[in-house]
């Protein structure tokens, strides 16, 4: 008897196992027709893949069923609290949240969890249960860090004095052997949008200072605006020339009137390539860069909308490494050239993978590390990753907002992944330069 056929099923049954899911998540109702942003050959491509990944589920369903674990399952015990040292080389996210290993996080058993060297990162809710999936997915090796476990580790103690803990997973640290005279370090996000459409839409104190930090409104006040202020804040000045010039391409974007988590996250996509094109540069490091430099650029990041001067930035970065090590580049090409050959590689992969095929993946970042000796892409980031039916998972289709209550779950994950590669092979995306 033939057994090959059980393969693929095997592959798809270890990634979708399902780890406990969000009961305040429930299935969303069909999504309406989208457009699409991308060429009939990608979303042909990718309806296939779906299509063929939605049949394996359900032939092993059953299976499934009985393989079915809680995250409390899949989570390890630490025996006791870890020891870490600060990453200096983060480019983005919060800086509390990723550190080094100082030694061995170990159970009961003595069994390795995660080895000292790793990084340790603050999981939430959605990386317990995504990152053992990614971690399972052949597919995906190579293509992201190496992860180790999720684990639950002492965390000192309550005011009540009763023991706390956090949960935390490791994974390769990618900088270990990083070049930082000849180095330079992207962090891109992917997809059309950076927030979950399910996400709590509190309106707090807290997002009338996002609206003030992310540069999408003036401040009146000095400090941070406390509790019960009114909001007499109106655009910046360069958030409302973004906005009247979007409007004369014919993109009607009003200013929220709330201001509320989901608007505050909304807006900020929608003022730069994101909302365009399917991705971002969300931070850079250029050498021994200071941190206010950093910053700065971060900054300006947030308002970098149109093809041409993404591809500016992209060139001036990439234009400062070189990759000279002739084993590692024998073909002395750009790393220009070797990062496209690196996303040309990765798509195909990205669509065949169980967990991309069962999971929205908002906020998922490409990390881009480049120095002398080589170049390197690996996909990161799934902290915002939610398991779906597979017929709600669109990484092609364009987001609409408003199709439902909060706008559909299309996050266009492979349409980004497919337009940086085109902006980096051609030179544009949508407007080819004039002759």
């Amino acid at each position: 008897m033939n057994y090959l056929y059980l393969i693929p099923l095997c592959f798809v049954l270890i990634s979708v196992c399902h780890c406990g899911n969000d009961e305040s998540d429930p299935s969303p109702p069909e999504p309406g027709p989208k457009k699409s942003r991308t060429n009939s050959i990608l979303q042909l491509a990718n309806s296939a893949r779906v299509n063929s990944m939605d049949s394996l589920h359900r032939a092993g369903s059953g299976l499934v069923r009985k393989l079915t674990r809680k995250a409390t399952d899949i989570v390890k015990i630490a025996v006791k609290a870890i020891k870490k040292i600060k990453f200096e080389d983060q480019v983005g996210g919060h800086p509390d949240d990723i550190f080094v290993i100082a030694e061995d996080i170990v159970d009961e058993s003595g069994r390795v969890l995660i080895p000292a060297g790793a990084l340790g990162k603050n999981a939430n809710d959605y990386e317990k249960l995504a990152v053992p999936k990614v971690r399972a997915d052949p597919h995906l090796v190579g293509l992201v860090p190496l992860y180790y476990e999720v684990v639950e580790v002492p965390d000192g103690v309550d005011e009540d004095g009763l023991p706390k803990t956090k949960t935390i997973f490791g994974m390769e640290n990618l900088l270990r052997d990083y070049d930082h005279d000849s180095g330079v370090l992207i962090d891109i996000k992917f997809c059309w949008r950076s927030f979950l459409t399910n996400d709590p839409d509190d309106n707090d104190k807290d997002w009338m200072n996002k609206f003030i930090e992310f540069g999408l409104v003036e401040s009146k006040h000095k400090g941070k605006c406390e509790k019960g202020c009114k909001d007499p804040h109106r655009p910046t000045k360069k958030v409302q020339a973004i906005l009247d010039e979007m409007k004369k391409e014919g993109i009607d974007i009003p200013f929220p009137e709330k201001r509320t988590k989901i608007e505050g996250q909304k807006l900020k996509d929608q003022l730069n390539s994101q909302y365009h094109f399917g991705f971002r540069i969300t931070a850079t490091k250029l050498r021994k860069q200071k941190k206010s430099e950093q910053k700065k650029l971060q900054e300006q990041y947030n308002f970098l909308r149109k093809e041409e001067d993404v591809l500016a930035v992209l060139v001036k970065l990439l234009g400062e490494c070189h990759i000279t090590n002739p084993e590692k580049n024998p073909g002395n090409k750009t790393s220009r050239q070797l990062l496209v050959e690196k996303l040309e590689e990765a798509l195909p992969r990205l669509m065949l993978s169980a967990f991309f095929a069962h999971n929205e993946t908002p906020g998922s970042s490409g990390s881009i590390v480049c120095d002398k000796n080589h170049m390197d892409l690996r996909f990161i980031d799934w902290g915002k990753s939610v398991e779906l039916d597979p017929k709600h998972v669109d990484h092609v289709g364009m987001w609409i907002p408003g199709q439902q209550p909060k706008g559909d779950r299309a996050d266009g994950y492979f349409t980004g992944v497919q337009n940086l590669t085109k902006l980096l092979k051609d030179g544009w995306i949508k407007n080819p330069p004039k002759k």
